[in-house]
């Protein structure tokens, strides 16, 4: 039985899959230290410590069919959920977005997420990468955009221009409309960031590659613990790295993404499906995407657990997902 979500869902509860919570070790930030790199983009490396934060995997969709390794575009819309509060001067302030997941890995192959770096008062969009470089498993430095409250920094002397792109601070319940491309994914994957239609993040040249096996990798939208993450509203990946200008009319136009030769995957998230479920089970929620490989029998993205709802979307409807240690009442 389908049923088309138009509130809240205090009646459905819905049964998580095996990968639903992962614990992964999360940063600690004890150092920073900022390198050239001959792409002229802002290269992190942190030092680490690990603690068991457990992210959920709230919305899951499997790549196989959906994906496409070489190159592609991957296009969402999205609010956070709740502020970010830089108060506790001492503590990293996080907001996990997505990852690329290779089954029984312990490790993302990829992540991003909008957390403090350099500061806490600074928040920046964060991508992690880690794969096989050279027939090895290796990581990437990570990769991180500069807040335009940031103060002059070594990329801006090698950045065209001569000042690296900044993102603004991102406020609650602001809808923004992100997008990511990569190009040569098979042999040292390029990677550029583009949000609300302007370029934040310049080409990066990375040395991992992120897939091994398509048909076990999900893409898994991300819950954190003790606050509400995000809304998801229109989903899109596509075979092709989309021109820069493309991304920008995308967003000029105010309309969802739509539909094209390109298209791999299509999720506006206004749809629900329920399945019922065997005696003495939960059911099984999955949204209803407009275009989906099905290779896997899916409609959609699978909806995990308790941690997620439903809330007016920047079109339409979205999903929201709150935070891990929630459940609906």
């Amino acid at each position: 039985m389908m049923r088309t979500i138009v509130g809240s869902l205090p009646d459905i509860r819905c049964e998580s899959s095996p990968l639903a919570a992962s614990h992964t070790p999360l940063l600690g930030l004890l150092d920073l230290r900022s390198r050239k790199r001959q792409n002229s983009n802002i290269i992190a490396l942190l030092l680490l410590v690990t603690a068991p934060i457990g992210y959920a995997q709230v919305i899951e969709y499997p790549l196989g069919g959906n994906i496409r390794a070489e190159q592609g575009t991957l296009e969402m819309w999205f609010k956070l959920a709740a502020e970010p509060d830089p108060s506790q001067k001492q503590s990293l302030h996080y907001f996990p977005m997505f990852w690329f997941k290779q089954t029984g890995e312990d490790r993302p192959r990829a992540s991003l997420n909008y957390q403090t770096v350099w500061k806490p008062d600074h928040f920046h969009f964060n991508w992690n990468s880690t794969g096989r470089a050279i027939g090895e498993f290796a990581s990437d430095a990570y990769i991180a955009t500069a807040e335009e409250t940031q103060a002059a920094t070594k990329a801006d002397a090698l950045s065209p221009g001569g000042r690296y792109p900044r993102t603004p601070r991102l406020k609650k319940d602001d809808w923004h409309y992100l997008a990511i491309t990569w190009t040569d994914g098979l042999t040292k994957p390029k990677y550029s960031m583009f949000l609300d239609g302007r370029q934040v993040l310049l080409t990066a040249t990375l040395n991992a590659v992120w897939w091994d096996d398509l048909d076990t990798m999900v893409l898994a939208m991300l819950g954190a613990p003790y606050h509400d993450n995000y809304a998801l509203d229109e989903l899109r990946l596509s075979s092709t790295a989309r021109a820069p200008e493309e991304i920008a009319q995308i967003h000029a136009s105010g309309k969802p993404p739509a539909g094209d030769m390109h298209t791999l995957l299509l999720d506006h998230l206004d749809t629900i499906d329920r399945q019922e479920p065997e005696a003495g089970k939960p059911p099984v929620c999955s949204t209803v995407a407009e275009q989906i490989s099905g290779f896997t029998g899916e409609k959609g993205g699978r909806l995990n657990g308790l941690n997620w709802d439903v809330t007016d979307g920047r079109f339409g409807k979205a999903v929201v997902i709150t935070g891990a240690n929630r459940e609906h009442k």
